[in-house]
């Protein structure tokens, strides 16, 4: 795992107990395929979706803020025990979630593990885009 390169220098330090992992090409071959599942399953061809792991150290902190160039994301959670996602002052506990990356959001990782998740970050859909696309592949 890596520090995120896409942040500006000056938020680097807030950023610290956050890490990701990127795929690309052929590496984190599991992680490609789950993502090629989920594109297949929701007749996503063609759109830019890009998997990622993330981890949100012990006791961790992620600051709020909203995602630069993600538009959306799937997350799910890999980790057992792990703090919510709060978005704009409201909690929100899942194990699987679409939510919108353009409102801010952050976690606070006090008294638990590692949050560790999977990320399909969605470049070109709208959170509101996403949704109808699911929920017409759903009927």
């Amino acid at each position: 795992f890596a520090n995120h390169t896409d942040l500006p220098k000056e938020h680097e330090e807030a950023f610290k107990d956050f890490k990701i992992l990127r795929a690309n090409d052929d590496s984190l071959p599991v992680l490609l395929n789950e993502c090629r599942k989920f594109i297949n399953k929701y007749n996503l061809q063609g759109y830019d979706i890009r998997p990622r792991y993330y981890v949100c150290a012990a006791g961790g902190y992620l600051p709020p803020h909203k995602d630069m160039k993600t538009l959306c994301a799937v997350n799910h959670i890999l980790s057992d025990r792990y703090a919510p996602l709060i978005i704009e002052d409201q909690e929100y506990l899942y194990k699987t979630a679409v939510f919108n990356t353009q409102r801010e959001h952050h976690v606070v990782n006090n008294g638990y593990e590692a949050r560790v998740l999977i990320k399909l970050s969605f470049f070109d859909l709208s959170y509101e885009e996403l949704l109808a696309k699911l929920s017409t592949s759903l009927v």
